[in-house]
């Protein structure tokens, strides 16, 4: 015959299992041997998982010169924008066309920035949310 159970509490457990029962019913040489037990234990469910990280949008940006082109010198206004980026400081890289480094650092805060470039300049910046970035770039073309 077989019986079940479920044993929905975490703990120790002890299982006794008897034949010839009740009181030895059937005539045997050993009657001491008609009994087994045995502890079981019943462990905690595991905890459930975290939840998952909030979702991080992808950030996104906008860099322009106004005008963009003009004579060596002209006055540049150079405007951004961006959106769903973290507030950390947006790194600002110009460089001429072969490649030279005019200016690098942090935007401010708010635009605009004012520059007086005397040669075609492009200008790059890199905005960040969580693991994900986004480049904008602009040119400013000195005929």
């Amino acid at each position: 015959q077989t019986r079940s159970f479920t044993l929905s509490q975490p703990g120790a457990y002890s299982v006794k299992v008897c034949a010839d029962a009740p009181a030895n019913q059937i005539a045997e040489a050993d009657e001491t041997n008609n009994c087994a037990s045995q502890t079981v234990i019943v462990s905690a469910p595991p905890p459930p998982p975290p939840p998952p990280p909030p979702s991080v949008p992808q950030p996104s940006c906008y860099l322009g010169f106004s005008p963009t082109h003009g004579p060596a010198g002209t006055r540049v206004t150079i405007e951004w924008q961006t959106k769903n980026a973290d507030g950390r400081p947006l790194p600002f890289v110009c460089k001429n066309q072969t490649g030279v480094l005019l200016l690098s650092g942090s935007l401010p805060p708010a635009p605009p920035l004012v520059s007086y470039p005397d040669q075609p300049t492009t200008c790059v910046i890199t905005v960040q949310n969580g693991p994900h970035t986004a480049s904008c770039e602009a040119s400013f073309t000195v005929p």
